[in-house]
């Protein structure tokens, strides 16, 4: 994977590289390229010749300079997705304004690098990567990243590409090329139009205005749907939009403030994979960060099932309450969700006892993941809860 850095700021630029060789490094990828920029021109230039699969912005630029700028980056390489680096919460507007495929801000944790990762390869895997035609007995593969629009003059089809004048011309009619444009990106937007939308600037009244310049002409009756299908194309893209961040920053503020009252923290697992994915607020039971458990923890997948569960339990356990935690495991494998006490500790912290409730998630009546609670029980308490159970069942 090649990645580009442009930022206006040195020591975030530094910190985000030395994050992503780290996360890299964790999910063992050894072909990864990562490059930083100050200049906004050398910036573009390099796009323009080595095409990465994505850039990460950092500049402190108002939002039509930013528009600017993303309007650049799509005619130098169409294919490369950018990501939107902020110092402030509100800035997550602007990422989805732009149609930023993530945004992320410093201190760069292992999670939100994961999850940026999976949406940029889930963006990529999403679209189709080229289209061939047969001319002159031998067949042309053109890179659809590159096809801004067609145009098609009864069975002469013009194909527009980015960066070249002249349009590439096969014989071909609409209903041909529109069964081969499968990909949700192309926009049939006029009876002898199909337009790449992430080439689309603006709809106007009747035409639609291409990032170059170019107008092509719009269906005046379809407008309305026309534009829905580009809007509902842009959500997509995008990771955020104002309601939605919102909402999310609310709801984590009052989760976090319930899990530390509480003193309980959340982990999800998938269990295919033999991965834990997510911790919140485990400081508050282990005395260690999410990201330090995550991190540690991430060496295991490689392991052999029964070797992971050692590992996990090595680290996660008191080895008096192996058997209670294998016992809990087998029910969630066979789609149970269970509740059990154990003493807990997160690699060479101090054991404390805990109850962990764990709710498997099942897909097609297959558990894939699971997620737990674990809360923090006041031993002093537990036991004599513990002796007064004994002493009642004497009696």
């Amino acid at each position: 994977m090649k990645i580009d850095i442009l930022s206006s700021n040195q020591q975030i630029a530094k910190e985000l590289k030395q994050a992503l060789w780290a996360y890299s490094d964790s999910i063992q990828e050894d072909n990864w390229s990562i490059s930083c920029f100050v200049s906004e021109p050398a910036f573009l230039q390099a796009v323009k010749q080595d095409h990465p699969d994505t850039v990460f912005l950092n500049l402190n630029k108002t939002e039509k300079g930013f528009l600017s700028l993303v309007q650049k980056l799509h005619l130098a390489s169409s294919q490369t997705l950018f990501v939107l680096v902020g110092e402030k919460d509100k800035q997550a507007y602007l990422a989805y304004r732009l149609g930023a495929a993530y945004f992320i801000m410093p201190p760069f944790s292992w999670k939100e690098l994961e999850r940026c990762h999976e949406r940029c390869k889930e963006l990529h895997a999403s679209h189709q990567m080229d289209i061939s035609f047969q001319l002159h007995r031998s067949t042309v593969t053109i890179a659809l990243d590159r096809l801004m629009y067609v145009q098609v003059q009864r069975k002469q089809c013009n194909l527009y590409l980015n960066s070249h004048q002249e349009p590439f011309q096969v014989h071909c009619s609409l209903q041909n090329i529109t069964k081969q444009l499968t990909d949700s990106r192309f926009l049939h937007s006029f009876r002898s139009y199909v337009v790449n939308m992430d080439y689309v600037k603006e709809f106007r009244a009747t035409t639609i205005l291409l990032l170059n310049g170019t107008e092509l002409p719009l269906t005046k009756h379809r407008r309305g749907h026309l534009l829905q299908q580009y809007k509902n194309y842009s959500l997509s893209r995008a990771i955020y939009n104002n309601d939605t961040i919102a909402s999310l920053i609310h709801y984590k503020e009052r989760l976090q403030q319930a899990l530390k009252t509480s003193h309980t923290c959340i982990f999800e697992v998938e269990l295919q994979k033999q991965r834990y994915t997510f911790f919140e607020n485990a400081e508050a039971i282990f005395g260690v960060s999410d990201d330090v458990i995550l991190a540690d923890v991430a060496s295991y997948a490689k392991l052999a099932p029964n070797k992971y569960r050692e590992a996990v339990s090595a680290y996660f356990s008191h080895p008096a309450d192996n058997e209670v935690i294998a016992q809990a495991f087998k029910e969630v494998l066979a789609g149970r969700s269970v509740s059990y006490k154990a003493r807990m500790k997160a690699g060479n912290t101090q054991f404390v006892w805990c109850r962990i409730d764990v709710q498997p998630v099942l897909r097609n009546g297959i558990p894939v993941r699971m997620i737990g609670v674990i809360t923090k029980l006041y031993r002093n308490s537990w036991r004599r809860k513990n002796e007064r159970t004994v002493q009642h069942e004497k009696k």
